[in-house]
């Protein structure tokens, strides 16, 4: 499936038991947004559940962005 070249908009509800953690989150990106924060969150969830379903070497995976989207120093303390 193409991936979409235009931004689409999503919301979701940060429920209770998520606080802290999104408290964390928004401590170790304080020179981001809150955008830039859940983009990066998000590619990361997806490329550490694929690298788990996809250890034996195939090649359905995503494209390693973190480097991309965090500059390669800051990438490697994920």
């Amino acid at each position: 499936m193409p991936v979409a070249t235009e931004s689409k908009r999503i919301t979701f509800t940060v429920t209770p038991d998520m606080v802290p953690l999104m408290d964390r989150a928004k401590r170790m990106f304080y020179d981001r947004t809150q955008s830039d924060m859940i983009r990066i969150l998000i590619v990361a969830g997806l490329e550490s559940q694929n690298s788990k379903e996809h250890s034996d070497g195939s090649k359905k995976h995503f494209t390693k962005r973190l480097p991309d989207l965090l500059g390669e120093e800051t990438a490697k303390t994920f």
